[in-house]
């Protein structure tokens, strides 16, 4: 099980370093409502995020025939590549990331800070593309046994359960240099990966 830890660090580490809705929502709230509400809308993401789990694991016996046909991954690849792609322009086009001081004299919602972070993440596709990756392409494909794959999720979760707590610590860091021209540099970067590896993945599924 060690190696499956390895590579679940290795899987939640890359997933950190990825420029989106998550890490705005977690440095704009620790901002703007302290590190409190900030770790509370962390503790929804988390929460959505093991709903998935539990969703792709136990039912990807249901999914196997799906998965088995002959054109599974021409079809999921291409929807990926076009999700990749659209997220991407968007964020390409959208105003630079911008954020205000922390609020003084403001009773934090936490409910609300937890909600927030449950729904981004939850109705976003990209959890969704990433862990039915995860219970596809390697707990199914490698056969994993039921010890092999939870040592790989809880190892992913501990990953980014960690990193989103640096997130958050590190925000009012963050505020010295995050100028909008720095803003505007960061998310463009970050769209131009998304939009590259949306063309990656059309390629891949229909050329190679």
């Amino acid at each position: 099980m060690g190696a499956y830890t390895l590579q679940g660090i290795q899987i939640g580490l890359g997933l950190a370093i990825l420029v989106g809705p998550i890490i705005v929502l977690l440095i704009q709230l620790s901002l703007e409502e302290g590190t409190l509400s900030s770790i509370c809308a962390a503790l929804g993401i988390w929460a959505s995020d093991l709903i998935y789990i539990l969703l792709t694991h136990f039912g990807l016996g249901r999914l196997r025939s799906l998965i088995d046909h002959p054109n599974f991954e021409l079809i999921i690849g291409s929807i990926g590549g076009v999700i990749l792609l659209a997220v991407g322009f968007v964020m390409w086009k959208r105003r630079p990331l911008k954020f205000r001081k922390v609020r003084e004299h403001r009773r934090p919602r936490y409910w609300l800070s937890f909600a927030k972070g449950f729904g981004i993440n939850f109705f976003n596709p990209f959890p969704v593309v990433f862990w039915s990756t995860v219970s596809v392409g390697i707990v199914y494909e490698d056969h994993l046994n039921s010890g092999q794959a939870w040592s790989l999720y809880l190892a992913i979760m501990l990953t980014i359960v960690v990193t989103d707590l640096l997130k958050v610590f590190a925000a009012r860091y963050l505020r010295k240099w995050l100028t909008p021209d720095h803003a505007r540099m960061v998310q463009r970067t970050g769209a131009g990966f998304l939009m590259v590896f949306g063309i990656i993945l059309w390629v891949r599924v229909w050329f190679l």
